[in-house]
């Protein structure tokens, strides 16, 4: 699947800290699996996600939902408050693939297909954007 990150994402970014992140996270979890999640309106009003904390709560629940166990890296594009999203590199277990199913159910839009390298520099680039305390996650094992 073309994820719209591919490789074109290396080319842009030069930062050699945020390429560095990318290529430890692509060590730690090899061929993963790129998800993009998108939260609606109502459901981050209806479940008081309004911090960053929140958010990447929500998220790990969401993965508990679906059945995940395994390792990944989470960061989240904070746009100033408007359609929340989060991009994440997931271990390609079997349990991954079922993420999109219970997203779109319950919380909003999704991308989903196997990581590029261009997909581990976009994850890597919005987890170094902000610099703020809880913007980003890596968990191994996480059931």
């Amino acid at each position: 699947m073309d994820n719209g990150y591919n490789d074109r994402e290396v080319r842009r970014i030069k930062d050699p800290l945020i390429l560095s992140m990318a290529d430890w996270t692509e060590e730690q979890i090899p061929n993963g699996k790129f998800f993009t999640g998108t939260y609606s309106n109502e459901y981050s009003y209806k479940n008081g996600l309004h911090s960053d904390a929140a958010v990447l709560k929500d998220f790990e629940y969401g993965l508990r939902q679906a059945g995940f166990t395994g390792t990944y890296m989470v960061s989240l594009h904070d746009n100033g408050g408007e359609h929340i999203h989060v991009h994440a590199i997931l271990e390609a277990t079997s349990d991954a693939d079922k993420l999109p199913y219970f997203w779109q159910r319950n919380r909003g839009g999704y991308q989903f297909g196997d990581a590029t390298h261009g997909a581990y520099v976009y994850v890597a680039k919005h987890a170094m954007k902000t610099g703020k305390n809880g913007d980003c996650r890596y968990k191994e094992n996480f059931h």
